[in-house]
């Protein structure tokens, strides 16, 4: 049981990574055109290429924090709070950022 635990923790930590990052990477990239080129000229799209970081980051991330966390450790339940409010917050900013970007 303690095993599913790590796990979760784990994954919790690798999705909220992934969250943020994602965050940033598609501001980054409505911001500064030369880095949206460059998603687009190594993944044929820049869609497809916040998906693969995307996807990059969550399995390092959680591969990692499988690795580091305890099975002792108790912070299952906080974690996945906090992708909670990640997630609501990530699309908040970007609701946001894009209704302001949009307007100038």
């Amino acid at each position: 049981m303690n095993n599913r635990y790590k796990l979760l923790k784990s994954i919790s930590l690798g999705s909220i990574v992934a969250i943020i990052a994602v965050t940033v990477i598609t501001i980054v990239g409505e911001l500064y055109a030369p880095f949206k080129d460059w998603l687009k000229g190594v993944f044929m799209h820049h869609w497809l290429g916040k998906s693969a970081l995307a996807v990059i980051i969550f399995i390092f991330v959680s591969f990692v924090g499988n690795i580091l966390f305890s099975r002792e450790d108790n912070r299952a339940k906080w974690l996945l709070e906090a992708l909670l409010y990640v997630a609501l917050l990530a699309t908040l900013f970007l609701m946001i950022f894009f209704f302001y970007h949009g307007r100038s």
